[in-house]
């Protein structure tokens, strides 16, 4: 399991474009930051001339922790991707007459399927956590001008955790039984549906209590909320 998670982490690592895709997300993460700081300061201003409490931080906090959530789908894509490096090695290593065969990934190793699935999904989850690890500093200054309390921002943490897990599961269970289009639009279809759905406000959807529980989205928007 581990020799695949090495192996994984080492193709993203030494990867130009990955890298690109990962300074980018931060670039726009440290503009999506000064922005909201900028809007949230002047709205600060104009709510306390009124005698009005305005929690800048808090609310800079609220804007980061769901552009985070946002950059999560980013993980099913690479959770593809990785599926789809096996299976063009397997197709070259046996014969083209098993270019479409996902059971020759199973050959490429004497691990058992499920080491091989959990190392692949522990591995795109850590390269995102390495791209969240570099938000830090911006999360730092949205706690100096106020934030959230530490048990909501531990909930929010746990939220981010279990849909990283969950995504990057869809993903690569998606690409192993179909080819990368498909596995994308089953697995973005998932991930779209279970997040979504729950929060329109339209009968049916409305009258099943279980699909905010199911909802990652929900769940953070709630407990962001609450603070």
């Amino acid at each position: 399991m581990f020799a695949v998670l090495l192996k994984d982490l080492r193709i993203y690592t030494n990867s130009r474009r990955y890298r690109i895709v990962q300074l980018t997300v931060l670039c726009c993460l440290v503009l999506c930051f000064f922005l909201s700081t900028l809007e949230f300061y002047a709205q600060g201003i104009e709510k306390q001339s009124s005698g009005i409490f305005f929690d800048v931080g808090k609310r800079v906090y609220s804007v980061l922790t769901i552009c985070l959530y946002i950059t999560q789908l980013l993980i099913p894509k690479h959770a593809i991707e990785s599926i789809n490096i096996e299976s063009r090695f397997s197709a070259s290593k046996y014969s083209a007459d098993k270019n479409s065969d996902n059971t020759a990934l199973l050959a490429l190793t004497p691990l058992p399927f499920w080491k091989m699935l959990l190392g692949k999904i522990m591995a795109v989850v850590i390269w995102w956590f390495l791209g969240a690890f570099l938000t830090i500093p911006l999360f730092a200054l949205s706690l100096i001008m106020g934030g959230l309390s530490v048990s909501l921002m531990m909930k929010c943490s746990f939220i981010l955790i279990v849909n990283s897990l969950f995504v990057a599961l869809v993903g690569i269970t998606s690409a192993i039984w179909n080819h990368s289009k498909r596995a994308a639009s089953i697995s973005y279809g998932i991930i779209l549906t279970i997040n979504i759905l729950p929060l329109i406000p339209i009968a049916p959807i409305d009258r099943f209590p279980m699909l905010d529980m199911l909802s990652p989205l929900h769940a953070l928007l709630t407990v962001l909320s609450s603070g």
